[in-house]
């Protein structure tokens, strides 16, 4: 039929997604403690939907069982701190539901003395812990686990605060604390080392003493120990492992193995507290680029659930002649330093010239990170805010570069960048039961909350 209908009529298109309005529901678990495997089990709205778990960077998708039911086993980084878990069901267009969170909080550091005092005129000696401490693990003898020269005492344990008072009179010569790693906190941990104090007779000072660090160096990608990295400028040996002595100080750790991209943590090392545990992840560097006055487009990632692909546009003008160019996509475990408690990242680039990410100037580049559509879907139906960081090393900070970035039709997230160097796609934890960090400010330090644990924004 041709022309104009007789009747005139209404066509009404209906666009929806097909994911559920409502969030999985999620069974009660442990959620603090020392542990690297965890289970979230929940229940779907629809048997034999697809459920979708997001941690550290990777996700990871199940089906409901006819019951409704599904299961997640979790491995963790290794890294202690705070880890987000958030679960969404899937539909069968991608779109995701609203999610359901769980935050983790993993220690599995054991107690440490943090400072010790002696009173020779009141026969008191006062111990301060880390954590709280199981008394029962405290004595103060020759041959106990709290021994000052020769002398016993009653401990008197409030919290993480030992008071040891003595009946003898404790002299005037020099005496040393010894307090043995088998002391134990509240929940069975214990020191990872003795410490050791010397009283002398003014009771002020005492002998300076060594911290450590150690731990191990991996390839990012493949889960391998990293010979020969450098640590604190010592090589790790054939297991990737490294154990640094230290004097009483902060340190800015840096972790660097040929080929690879570098990582930097900040540590406060105490004499005579026992170890610093420090494990890093190195990426290897995609292949580089020259210069040779021409505009280069790099692009790198996005063939693993772990790494987004990122794309880097240098004008001819940007840099001499010469230089090698290399963009490397990273992972969550993979970035230079961690990112404030409260931010997470969705995907992250190195920049390296010459090899090294120190940064260089790159006037007039543009950098563009790739979401796929679930990320993207994910983001929106979260309703969070992204933000583009770069990271410096000698402030130790992220510097936000863009303070609210928006999604592009092909699911690119771009930013115009001024010198080489570590960026990253960041979005707040913002989700029932969580805290909120800051808002992100451009040209300010990225900031943080204490506890992300915690519901409730961070004042």
């Amino acid at each position: 039929m041709a022309g104009s209908p007789s009747q005139p009529f209404t066509l009404t298109f209906t666009t929806a997604t097909t994911a559920s309005a409502v969030a999985p529901i999620l069974d009660q678990s442990d959620t603090a403690g020392c542990f690297q495997t965890a289970t979230i089990t929940g229940k779907a709205t629809v048997a034999g939907s697809r459920v979708r778990l997001d941690l550290d960077g990777v996700s990871t998708t199940v089906t409901a069982a006819a019951d409704q039911t599904f299961k997640f086993d979790l491995t963790f980084s290794g890294q202690a701190g705070y880890h987000i878990a958030r679960v969404h069901e899937v539909g069968g267009d991608g779109s995701l539901s609203p999610e359901s969170t769980v935050c983790y909080r993993i220690s599995c550091a054991g107690p440490q003395v943090l400072a010790s005092s002696l009173d020779r005129l009141a026969k008191r000696l006062v111990i301060q812990f880390s954590k709280p401490m199981n008394a029962s693990t405290l004595v103060s003898a020759p041959g106990g686990t709290i021994v000052l020269g020769s002398f016993s005492g009653v401990v008197s344990l409030s919290s993480d605060t030992a008071t040891i008072t003595y009946d003898s009179d404790l002299g005037t010569s020099s005496l040393t604390l010894t307090v043995s790693k088998n002391v134990q906190d509240t929940t069975g941990l214990q020191m990872a080392a003795d410490y050791s104090q010397v009283f002398t007779v003014d009771s002020t000072n005492r002998a300076a003493g060594k911290g450590y660090v150690t731990g191990a160096v991996y390839d990012a990608s493949t889960g391998r120990p990293l010979a020969g990295a450098i640590v604190s400028q010592g090589p790790t040996d054939d297991r990737g492992r490294y154990v640094r002595p230290l004097d009483e100080g902060a340190y800015s750790i840096e972790a660097t193995s040929p080929g690879f991209t570098a990582a930097w943590r900040e540590v406060v090392v105490r004499a005579g507290a026992g170890t610093v545990p420090l494990d890093f992840r190195l990426t290897r560097r995609a292949d580089d680029q020259i210069s040779a006055g021409n505009p280069l487009n790099l692009v790198h990632g996005g063939d693993t659930a772990v790494t987004r692909k990122v794309e880097l546009t240098i004008p001819a003008v940007a840099l001499p002649t010469g230089k090698h160019v290399a963009l490397t996509s990273i992972g969550a475990q993979s970035l230079p330093a961690p990112l404030p408690l409260g931010w997470s990242p969705i995907a992250a680039a190195e920049i390296a010239i010459d090899g090294d990410s120190t940064p260089v100037a790159l006037s007039g580049s543009r950098l563009n990170f790739v979401l796929t559509a679930t990320d993207a879907s994910a983001i929106t139906a979260a309703t969070q805010t992204l933000s583009v960081v770069q990271y410096d090393s000698e402030r130790n900070e992220w510097r936000v570069i863009v303070a609210v970035a928006s999604i592009a039709n092909d699911g690119g997230v771009s930013a115009d960048i001024l010198m080489s160097g570590d960026y990253a796609l960041v979005y707040p934890d913002h989700a029932p039961g969580l805290g909120q960090p800051p808002q992100a400010h451009t040209g300010a330090a990225l900031q943080g909350v204490s506890d992300p644990c915690v519901s409730g924004p961070d004042i």
